[in-house]
């Protein structure tokens, strides 16, 4: 039969990169969408094997270990948090470049950055000093259960994790034999967990040499960006920050005024338009006006509605036998973005977005019956669809 869980080989053995053993059996997985098998192993794949068969198991060391330094690292670091700072680790997570404790941080207690200098300090004087890290193996029917194990578990061993002197805990996970080869261990800022708790980001082993690896690469580039140097770093964008906001503020201010503008022209073009149409006794008493600036934002289209609407208040006042729809869009023919179709004839504004949206079946909005509001996703074809209202 198959070993218990607590028994197999990885964590008997969890320095082992590979071994001989027997196939016990090989059945095929029923309901899979590909061929694959429940392979069982005396000891513990897109091949069917025989049973009784003898194979070769290799692992992929360099991750094995990789995990062996980070859950190890992560016993010593929960470890020292509780101990020594009341901070109880709720849950841990292993992830492909940074791991995570979360920590339950009670007393009165607070997760400081001089209280993660100080447990990283402590951290790392442990990993020099090489401390044994055992396993315990007892039985799960005499010893007492831990929380953690499941319900379901039964007839196996329960399975210790001693940091010497520093800590014990039930464990199933594969782990170094001492603290010296964890190399070294890197904590993070702190970050804003669920229901309170703190997250707190580790590097363990190889992986602060990759991570500073990156950083390096990092700075490189920032220097040439910044041009200067990492400890200048901070003043730097600050000073792109400022300059940004000022440019932006000077931006929309033109904006504004360029909106002021057309506003005006656009009345007016109606306005003479109505002129007209009274002047030659055309039985034509419905006007759309367009207008569309690629480069402009919610607040242009806006600004333009609400003056066109000021400065066209007796035209588009009720009463008036004209009836009168304005399209102001903005945004490019790629990326799309706001509009607003205004005026004083409910039905004219609704004709105009329905064939609006004939053209642009992504815009979406809403408003008011002579003032709708709404965005599309792209302008592609504007000119045509302006064209045909």
């Amino acid at each position: 039969m198959s070993k218990l869980v607590g028994l197999l080989r990885c964590q008997v053995e969890p320095y082992l990169k590979q071994f001989e053993t027997r196939v016990i059996s090989c059945d095929p997985v029923v309901g899979a969408e590909k061929e694959e098998y429940n392979l069982v192993l005396e000891d513990t794949v897109g091949k069917k094997f025989a049973a009784d068969e003898t194979v070769i198991q290799e692992v992929d060391f360099k991750r094995r270990f990789d995990f062996m330094q980070q859950h190890s690292g992560q016993h010593l670091l929960s470890a020292i948090l509780e101990n020594k700072y009341g901070a109880e680790t709720v849950s841990w997570e292993l992830g492909k470049k940074r791991s995570f404790v979360e920590l339950k941080v009670t007393g009165g207690n607070k997760i400081t950055e001089q209280v993660l200098e100080s447990v990283e300090k402590e951290c790392n004087e442990a990993i020099v000093a090489g401390v044994e890290v055992k396993v315990e193996i007892k039985d799960s029917e005499k010893e007492e259960r831990p929380e953690s194990m499941p319900e379901d578990y039964v007839g196996g061993v329960v399975r210790f994790i001693n940091i010497k002197g520093i800590d014990r805990n039930p464990c199933c996970g594969t782990h170094v034999e001492r603290l010296s080869d964890l190399q070294i261990l890197k904590l993070g800022v702190a970050e804003s967990g669920r229901s309170g708790n703190v997250k707190v980001p580790f590097w363990v082993g190889q992986r602060v040499n990759d991570y500073l690896g990156s950083s390096i690469l990092i700075e490189k580039q920032l220097n040439t960006l910044l041009s200067t140097g990492p400890e200048l770093y901070v003043d730097a964008v600050k000073r792109l920050l400022q300059n940004q906001r000022e440019n932006l503020k000077t931006i929309k201010g033109l904006l504004i005024e360029i909106a002021a503008q057309e506003a005006s022209s656009l009345a007016n073009q109606i306005k003479a338009q109505i002129e007209a149409q009274n002047a030659s006794g055309s039985e034509n008493n419905k006007i759309v006006a367009k207008l569309h600036r690629p480069d402009g934002t919610l607040d242009f289209i806006l600004t333009v509605s609400n003056k066109a609407t000021a400065e066209l208040a007796d035209v588009l006042s009720a009463g008036r036998q004209t009836q009168v729809a304005v399209v102001v869009s903005a945004g490019s023919d790629k990326a799309g973005g706001p509009i607003i179709v205004f005026g004083n004839s409910a039905e004219l504004i609704s004709d105009t977005v329905e064939k609006l949206k004939d053209h642009f079946p992504e815009l979406k909005g809403g408003g008011k019956p002579t003032r709708w509001q709404g965005k599309s996703a792209h302008w592609k074809g504007r000119e045509a669809a302006f064209q045909s209202l």
